[in-house]
């Protein structure tokens, strides 16, 4: 909110190494011990975060008060509908895994677990570009300069596709021995399926705006609706695909749910883009 963007590099970098640390001090004992030390570092990390943010909350200036009582049911519906749909998000990959546990085995499943590293990477690479977007798209939405807003859209969305353009054709050459150096030769077996998650790591990272855009304009209902939809695609062609190709199948059902959000967010960004042209007015930034 205060686009200190260090602040929340700071942070960032605690909790990683928070994390990577409790990896190295669990993985001599077991996978529980592992678990839990994960745990204690995210407890950690969050604790850390909250007492800044309380700090900070402290400094504010004191206003006199001020009743909100006609704006309680549209703030509500605006922190629901957001809540949701940042649960929705990761619960995409872990229905996907658990869904198709049950139509195969655990090797398939450890196969697709391997070919999702390259979207978890891709994810944790742009998540800094999404916060950005975040703060100052709805600092322009806010000061009524929906165009400002647009205009850095477009320009994350070419730098973005013109980014994937460059990297992806090499990953997916050197993907079998990519697999090779970091899992040995067993997970070899897995490059088709890593093959097509990184097309869907492609998209999420093009389509990656999403996330924030429709909070910074006060319609998160939008960003509901996309996931909604790729929720449904993806659990039929998950559950056909990986029960016929194994691996490989599954991660073409991701990448069908992956291009169905693709679909109806472009079809919402041109809707969108057409409001202004018919009268409305920008939408503010706490409205549903």
């Amino acid at each position: 909110m205060r686009r200190r963007y260090d602040v929340r590099a700071a942070f960032l970098v605690i909790s990683m190494g928070l994390r990577l640390a409790a990896l190295a001090a669990g993985a001599a004992f077991g996978v529980i011990e592992t678990v839990i030390a994960l745990l204690a570092a995210q407890v950690l990390a969050t604790a850390a975060i909250a007492s800044a943010a309380l700090v900070v909350l402290r400094r504010f200036p004191a206003a006199e008060p001020e009743s909100l009582e006609e704006d309680r049911s549209p703030f509500r519906r605006f922190v629901i509908q957001s809540s949701l749909g940042s649960v929705l998000s990761p619960m995409r990959g872990l229905l996907g895994t658990l869904l198709f546990g049950v139509v195969t085995g655990p090797l398939q499943v450890s196969y697709l677990r391997i070919g999702q590293v390259a979207e978890s990477a891709f994810a944790s690479l742009s998540s800094p570009v999404r916060m950005i977007l975040l703060t100052e798209q709805t600092h322009h939405v806010e000061q009524g300069r929906t165009d400002r807003a647009y205009g850095m859209l477009r320009r994350y969305v070419t730098g973005a596709t013109l980014l994937m353009v460059v990297i992806v054709p090499p990953l997916l050459w050197l993907m079998p021995h990519l697999l090779r150096i970091v899992y040995g030769s067993k997970a070899l077996p897995a490059t088709n399926a890593a093959r097509i998650i990184l097309l869907v790591a492609a998209i999420q990272v093009i389509w990656g705006w999403a996330k924030s855009f429709p909070v910074s304009i006060g319609r998160p209902g939008l960003r509901l609706l996309a996931q909604g939809t790729e929720i449904v695609v993806l659990i039929p062609s998950l559950l056909v695909l990986g029960a016929l190709y194994g691996a490989t199948g599954a991660a073409g059902g991701f990448l069908i749910a992956a291009c169905a959000f693709a679909a109806v967010w472009t079809v919402l960004l041109v809707r969108l883009r057409r409001e202004p042209r018919a009268g409305a007015k920008p939408a503010p930034a706490v409205s549903p």
